[in-house]
C-alpha cells in the first residue's frame, strides 16, 4: 500500500466485463477501506492481546489491532497455546521484515492442539527452556490459491481463493531485532526516530574525605566538573537539533530560522560553557549553575515528551509493520522489552490537529531557548547581596513539571529575548491552556522578582505570597543569601521564619576550618555551673587577702605615728604581690566561654615566679645550697637535676588548691567546642548526615542550611535536609580529651650554677603533663639578661647555659616551649643563681640584703664604687668587696655617714642577729664596732672615741621652721648659747664625747649627744597644751559628712529620730556660735581629708606627705 490506487473501472449496460477491471475495483475498495482504518483510525494494538505466561503454556487474551497497511487483526476468543512446530512462509508468498527474497528468520507456530498427522509438533515446554527467549508475533498471512480448471466449455472454477490465516507466532529476540531493523515499533509514539537524545544531569556526590569537601576552591571545581560530564558539545548539538525536527511546529515561533544560529544564544551559550573552566574565584554561584542546568536538562525532557507525543509523519508510514503486531514476550518481560518489543497504538491527529499539543511543543521549546537568553550569569559570577535582599518563595518542587516550579531569583523573567518572542520568559514558564489556543493572555508565575525588595502590607498572592495559605505548596525557595554576611543572612531568614509561622528550620555550617564559633551555650551547662563555683572560691580567697591588706594599713594609719607596724618598703612589696592575685582573677569572666585561659595562664605563671623567686632568690635558699668544690660538675647536675624534678612536684601541690580544677573544666569546655564546632562543619556534619542536598530551599518541615567561610564569614551556598537538625551532638562519655588544644604551659625554672661554670638545664622536665605532647623548645634569645650566654643542645630538651665572667648573682633567660602538633606556645623563664665565691668578709650577702637596697646604694655611692648603673645583686658584691678590704665600715661612715642615724644603725644588727631594742645610740656604735672586731679582723678602737670640742647647728620644729631663741646647755657645764633668728647656733666645749641640752617655749625639751660630729640639726616637737583652740573655716564651706564627723568627736549628740537638715548639723557643730572650735585631741580624730580641709579653708600651707601630726600642729600654727 505504498501507493494509493488512482483510479477505479465505471462499469456501463451490456459492457463486456474484464478480470482486469474488476480486480482494479476490488484492489480499491480494499485499499480505501484499510486507508481509513490506518490514517483516520490508527495503528497497533488497540485492545486486548496480552500475553500471559502459564506453565508449558502461553495465552493471548482476545482482543484486536491494525496494522500498518490497515488490516485488522483480531482474536475473538482467549487463545491458549501449548504445542509449537516450525514455521515458513507459502512458497509464493513473500514478506520483506522476514527476509527477502527468502526468509532468513527462524519462526515457530504456536499451537492449541496437536494435529494428528504432524510429527514436528512438539509442547511448549520442550525442551523446558523453550520459552525463555521466544517473543509472540501475530502474522497475517495472505495465500492465493488457484481454482480447479476448466472442464469443457465451462469455465466457472477459474479464479483464485485469497485466503487470510491469522498465525501466532514465536521468534527468539535475535531474530526479532532483526525484523525490527526491517519494520518499526510505535510503542514509544516516537520510537526515538528523532534521534534527539534525553539527557540526565549528574548529581555531585560529596565525600567527606576529599577536598571538595573541605576547600572552597574544590567545592566549586567539583560542581564545575559534574556540570561538565553532561553538558558536552553533543548537549548543544541536540538542543539545536530539536529545532530542525520539529521545524514545522517551531518555524513560526522564531521566523522559520534555528534560534541556535543566531548570535545571542550561541554567545551566552559560549558565556556558559567558559563558566565551567573558569577560576573558582569568579563562580561564586556555582550551585546556582548547577540548578540552572538542571532546569535545562528538565526543561529539554518536558520539550521531547510533549514533541514525541504528536505524531511525527503524516500520514502514517504503511512500511512500518505492514502484516505483523507484536505482542511481547512469551515469559515475564522487563519493562524494557515490554515496550520495545509491544506494538503499541498511535492515532492520527483528527481532533482539532491536535492544536493545544503542537502549541505546548511550540511554548516549551520557547521556554527552553528563553531560560538561556535570559539567565542572568553575572549573578553567579558576582552577586550582589545589596542589590537583591534575602526573599523565601513558595514552590511546588521537585517531582512536579518545571512550569509548576516557581522562577528562580536568576532568570531575568520579564525579558522577551532578542528573537523576537511574543510572550516573556514568566509568560512562557508554564504550559499553554486551551484558552491560549485563542488568546495572548498568559498567567503569572511566583518568582523572587514578583515581590517587591520592600513587603506590601496588603500585597497580592504573587507580591506577598508568604501571607497566604501554602498548602498547595510543599517546598520553600530561599534566595538572595549569597555572598551575604552569614550574620545578616540568618537574621533575614529567621525573622521570616517567625514572621510568617513558617515550618523549616535553620542551621548554619562552615565549609573551611578555623576562625571564630558562632554557637554558644550549648552541650556545657554541667561546666559553666562547676566553674562559677570555683570561680566564686577564688574571688572570696582573693577578697579575704585584700580585706587582710585593708585591715592592717588602716590599723598602721590609726597608730602609725608614734610606731609604724610595718614600713613601706614592706607594704609596697605587698601590694605588689596581690597584684599579681588582682591580675590572676582578672582573666575569670563570669561566664566559662568568654575566658582568656593565656590571660588566667600567664598570670598563674607570674605568681609562681614571684613565689619562688621569694624563696630561692630574695631569701637565699638557693645560695645557702652548699656545693663542694670537689666534683663541682656532678654535684651541680645533682642539684639541678634533683631541682627540675622536685619542682613539678611543688606545682603540682600548688595547682591543687585552684589551677588544676579551673585547668579541667576549661579543657573540657574547649575540647566540647572542639567537637560542636567540629561536628558543624560541612565534611564533618556529612558523615553523619549524608543527605544533605543542595535544593536552592526546603521542605516544609526540614532543615534549611546556609553553608558559609569561617575566614570571610560570608555565605557560599546552601544544603538542605528532610526533618529538623538536632541542637548539639552527644559527647562521648569517655572520649580521649585533646590538651593540645590548650596551648603548652611553661612553668618557671630555676637553676644553680658557680661562678664562670656552665650548666645544663633540663627545662621540660616540669613542663610535661600526664599524657605525652609532642613539644620543643626554642630560645628566644641567645644572650641571657645579666650577659650570659643560652644555647640549645643539639635536639634534645636541654639548655646550656654559661654565666658572665666573674658575674654572681641571679641571672635570667626566656625560652619558647611549642606544641609541633597544634602550633600554641609558651613563654617560659629560667632563674640561675650563680654563687659567689665564699666571702671572707665579716658581712655576706644575706646580711646587706637584709640591710636593704637604700642603705647599701648609700654606702656604696659613699665610697664612690662606681654603681650607679649596676642591679642591685652585683652593688651588694661591690659592696662585700669594699666591706672585706676595710674591714668593716669606718668610725666616720659610723658617726656621720649612712649608719649616723638610729634607724639605720637598729636595721643593721638586727640583720647581723643582734639585739638593739635595749641599747643607747652610742652603744648602738659600740655593738657594730665590737663585731667588726670580732668578725672582720678591725683594730681595737680607742676608748674615747669621740673627737669633736666645736658644733654647729639649727633648731627647727617638726615642719622644719626654725625655732629662735631656743636655749643650748652643754650637760654639766655651765657652757650655753641660744639660737638666732635663722635658729642656727655655734658652741665649743673643751673635750669630746658632750651631751646638749635644748630648751624652748612650747616645745617639749630634748637632748643629743656630741661624738665626732660637726653640725647636727634638731628638731623640737610641741608642748601639748589641751586649752589651745583654733578657729576653724566658716561652716558653709563645710558639706553634711564632714559637719557629722566633728560633731561625733566632739561628744555632740544629734536627735536619732530623724534625719537632721544640714542646718541643724550647722547649729549643733557650732554650737550656735559663728565658728568651730575644736582642741588638740578632736583635731587628732578627724580624718586627714577633714585636717586637709580646714587647713585649706585657713590658707594653711600643706603638703602632701604631711601626716596627721604636722597637719594638727600646722592647723594650730605650731611651726
Amino acid at each position: 500500500m505504498s501507493q494509493i490506487i488512482p483510479t477505479y473501472p465505471i462499469f456501463e449496460g451490456s459492457q463486456v466485463l474484464t478480470s482486469d477491471q474488476l480486480n482494479q475495483l476490488s484492489a480499491y475498495l480494499d485499499q480505501q477501506n484499510r486507508l481509513t482504518r490506518s490514517k483516520l483510525i490508527g495503528i497497533g494494538i488497540v485492545c486486548g492481546l496480552q500475553v500471559q505466561p502459564l506453565p508449558g503454556e502461553v495465552k493471548i487474551t482476545k482482543g484486536i489491532g491494525i496494522t500498518s497497511e490497515g488490516f485488522l487483526i483480531q482474536i475473538g476468543t482467549d487463545f491458549l497455546g501449548t504445542h509449537y512446530r516450525p514455521y515458513t512462509l507459502p512458497e509464493t508468498v513473500t514478506y520483506k521484515p522476514f527476509g527477502f527474497p527468502n526468509q532468513d528468520v527462524t519462526l515457530w507456530e504456536m499451537l492449541s492442539e496437536k494435529p494428528e498427522d504432524e510429527t514436528q509438533v512438539k509442547k511448549l515446554n520442550s525442551p523446558a527452556n523453550f520459552l525463555n527467549d521466544k517473543f509472540v508475533l501475530l502474522f497475517l498471512e495472505i495465500f492465493d490459491r488457484d481454482l480447479k480448471s476448466c472442464l469443457g466449455n465451462a469455465c466457472d472454477d477459474k479464479g483464485k481463493d485469497r485466503i487470510f490465516s491469522l498465525r501466532k507466532l514465536l521468534v527468539s529476540k535475535t531474530d526479532l531485532d532483526l525484523i525490527l531493523t526491517r519494520s518499526a515499533n510505535v510503542s514509544g509514539s516516537f520510537s526515538g526516530a528523532s534521534g534527539l537524545k534525553v539527557f540526565r544531569l549528574k548529581k555531585p556526590l560529596f565525600d567527606p574525605s576529599k577536598n571538595e569537601s573541605n576547600q572552597l576552591d574544590a567545592f566549586i571545581k567539583h560542581y564545575q566538573t559534574v556540570i561538565s560530564d553532561t553538558v558536552k558539545p553533543d548537549f548543544w548539538d541536540q538542543l539545536k537539533k530539536g529545532y530542525d525536527v520539529f521545524g514545522p511546529i517551531l518555524g513560526n515561533s522564531f521566523g522559520y530560522s534555528n534560534p541556535f544560529d543566531q548570535a545571542a544564544v550561541s554567545t551566552k551559550i559560549t558565556q556558559l560553557q567558559a563558566s565551567l573552566t573558569a577560576a573558582p574565584a569568579t563562580i561564586k554561584g556555582i550551585q546556582y549553575l548547577w540548578d540552572f542546568y538542571k532546569e535545562l536538562v528538565l526543561a529539554w525532557e518536558e520539550f521531547l515528551e510533549a514533541g514525541h507525543s504528536l505524531w511525527y509523519s503524516c500520514p502514517t508510514d504503511p512500511s512500518l509493520f505492514p502484516l505483523h503486531l507484536m505482542l511481547g514476550k512469551a515469559k515475564t518481560a522487563t519493562a524494557e522489552e515490554f515496550y520495545k518489543y509491544r506494538h503499541g497504538f498511535v492515532q492520527p491527529p483528527i481532533f482539532n490537529e491536535q492544536k493545544l499539543l503542537k502549541e505546548t511543543v511550540a511554548q516549551r521549546y520557547r521556554r527552553l531557548v528563553l531560560m538561556i537568553e535570559t539567565f542572568e550569569l553575572e549573578l553567579i559570577q558576582k552577586p550582589s547581596p545589596d542589590k537583591f535582599p534575602i526573599k523565601i518563595t513558595p514552590s511546588k518542587e521537585k517531582m512536579g513539571l518545571l512550569g509548576q516550579r516557581s522562577i528562580p531569583y536568576y532568570y531575568n523573567l520579564k525579558s522577551k529575548g532578542t528573537l523576537g518572542s511574543w510572550f516573556s520568559l514568566e509568560k512562557t514558564w508554564k504550559d499553554p491552556k486551551p484558552k491560549n489556543l485563542w488568546s495572548a493572555d498568559r498567567d503569572e508565575v511566583l518568582s523572587y522578582d514578583n515581590q517587591p525588595d520592600t513587603p506590601k502590607p496588603n500585597g497580592t498572592f504573587l507580591e506577598s505570597p508568604l501571607d497566604y495559605d501554602l498548602e498547595d505548596f510543599p517546598f520553600l525557595r530561599i534566595e538572595g543569601h549569597l555572598d551575604q554576611e552569614l550574620e545578616k543572612s540568618k537574621d533575614a531568614i529567621l525573622k521570616m521564619i517567625k514572621g510568617f509561622n513558617l515550618p523549616i528550620h535553620l542551621e548554619t555550617l562552615h565549609l573551611d576550618a578555623g576562625g571564630s564559633w558562632e554557637y554558644k551555650n550549648c552541650g556545657w551547662h554541667d561546666l559553666q555551673e562547676e566553674y562559677a563555683l570555683h570561680r566564686f572560691q577564688l574571688l572570696g580567697m582573693v577578697r579575704d587577702i585584700q580585706e587582710i591588706i585593708h585591715f592592717l594599713r588602716e590599723l598602721n594609719k590609726k597608730y602609725g605615728e608614734k610606731e609604724e607596724l610595718f614600713d613601706k618598703e614592706v607594704e609596697e612589696q605587698v601590694l605588689k604581690y596581690f597584684e599579681l592575685f588582682e591580675s590572676w582573677i582578672a582573666g575569670l569572666e563570669e561566664c566559662l566561654e568568654n575566658m582568656d585561659w593565656q590571660k588566667f595562664q600567664d598570670a598563674y605563671k607570674k605568681i609562681l615566679q614571684a613565689l619562688l623567686d621569694l624563696l630561692l632568690i630574695q631569701l637565699k635558699f638557693l645560695d645557702k645550697i652548699a656545693i663542694p668544690e670537689k666534683e663541682s660538675e656532678k654535684n651541680l647536675e645533682l642539684y639541678n637535676g634533683l631541682l627540675a624534678r622536685v619542682s613539678p612536684i611543688l606545682y603540682r601541690i600548688l595547682d591543687l588548691f585552684y589551677f588544676t580544677k579551673i585547668q579541667r573544666l576549661y579543657l573540657s569546655y574547649v575540647n566540647r567546642v572542639a567537637q560542636l564546632q567540629n561536628s558543624r562543619k560541612f565534611s564533618e556534619y556529612l558523615k553523619k548526615n549524608p543527605g544533605l542536598n543542595h535544593e536552592a530551599g526546603v521542605y516544609r518541615g526540614g532543615t534549611f542550611y546556609l553553608l558559609y567561610l569561617q575566614s570571610t564569614g560570608r555565605v557560599i551556598g546552601d544544603f538542605s535536609l528532610a526533618g529538623k537538625a538536632g541542637c548539639c551532638d552527644c559527647i562521648d562519655a569517655c572520649g580521649d580529651e585533646k590538651w593540645n588544644l590548650l596551648p603548652p604551659f611553661a612553668r618557671p625554672d630555676y637553676a644553680i650554677t658557680n661562678i664562670n661554670t656552665p650548666i645544663r638545664i633540663e627545662v621540660m622536665v616540669n613542663d610535661r603533663l600526664p599524657i605525652d605532647r609532642n613539644y620543643t623548645i626554642e630560645p628566644t634569645s641567645e644572650e641571657s639578661e645579666k650577659g650570659g650566654v643560652v644555647k640549645k643542645e643539639n635536639e634534645n630538651s636541654v639548655f646550656v647555659y654559661d654565666p658572665p665572667k666573674d658575674f654572681s648573682g641571679d641571672d635570667t633567660f626566656t625560652y619558647k616551649l611549642i606544641d609541633k602538633d597544634s602550633g600554641l606556645s609558651d613563654e617560659g623563664r629560667v632563674t640561675i643563681w650563680v654563687k659567689s665565691p665564699k666571702a671572707t668578709s665579716c658581712y655576706s650577702l644575706e646580711i646587706l640584703t637584709c640591710w636593704g637596697e637604700k642603705n647599701v646604694r648609700a654606702t656604696a655611692t659613699q665610697r664612690q664604687l662606681g654603681v650607679e648603673n649596676l642591679g642591685f645583686e652585683q652593688i651588694v658584691q661591690a659592696l662585700l668587696s669594699s666591706l672585706t678590704a676595710s674591714r668593716g665600715f669606718t668610725l666616720d661612715e659610723i658617726r656621720s655617714n649612712v649608719l649616723e642615724s638610729s634607724d639605720t644603725r637598729v636595721q643593721l644588727l638586727r640583720c647581723l642577729g643582734l639585739d638593739p631594742s635595749n641599747a643607747s645610740y652610742e652603744q648602738m656604735e659600740g655593738m657594730i664596732l665590737d663585731y667588726q672586731l670580732a668578725n672582720c679582723g678591725a683594730q681595737q678602737p680607742p676608748s674615747n672615741r669621740c673627737t669633736a670640742t666645736r658644733i654647729s647647728g639649727r633648731v627647727m620644729g617638726p615642719t622644719g621652721g626654725s625655732v629662735v631663741g631656743a636655749f643650748i646647755l652643754v650637760e654639766g657645764t655651765n657652757i650655753t648659747t641660744r639660737t638666732n633668728d635663722k635658729g642656727e647656733f655655734t658652741l665649743s666645749f673643751p673635750s669630746p664625747g658632750v651631751t646638749l641640752v635644748i630648751q624652748a617655749e612650747q616645745f617639749q625639751p630634748t637632748t643629743r649627744f656630741i661624738c665626732s660630729e660637726s653640725t647636727i640639726d634638731i628638731f623640737l616637737n610641741p608642748t601639748i597644751s589641751e586649752d589651745v583652740v583654733v578657729v576653724g573655716v566658716s561652716p558653709t564651706g563645710l558639706n553634711e559628712a564632714v559637719l557629722t564627723e566633728i560633731i561625733s568627736v566632739r561628744g555632740l549628740t544629734l536627735n536619732p529620730a530623724r534625719n537632721p537638715t544640714r542646718e541643724e548639723l550647722v547649729r549643733v557643730a557650732t554650737e550656735e556660735k559663728e565658728e568651730i572650735t575644736l582642741k588638740r585631741d578632736e583635731l587628732a580624730g578627724l580624718k586627714n581629708d577633714t585636717l586637709r580641709l580646714i587647713a585649706e579653708s585657713n590658707n594653711i600651707e600643706i603638703r602632701n606627705t604631711d601626716t596627721k601630726a604636722v597637719l594638727v600642729n600646722k592647723i594650730l600654727r605650731r611651726q
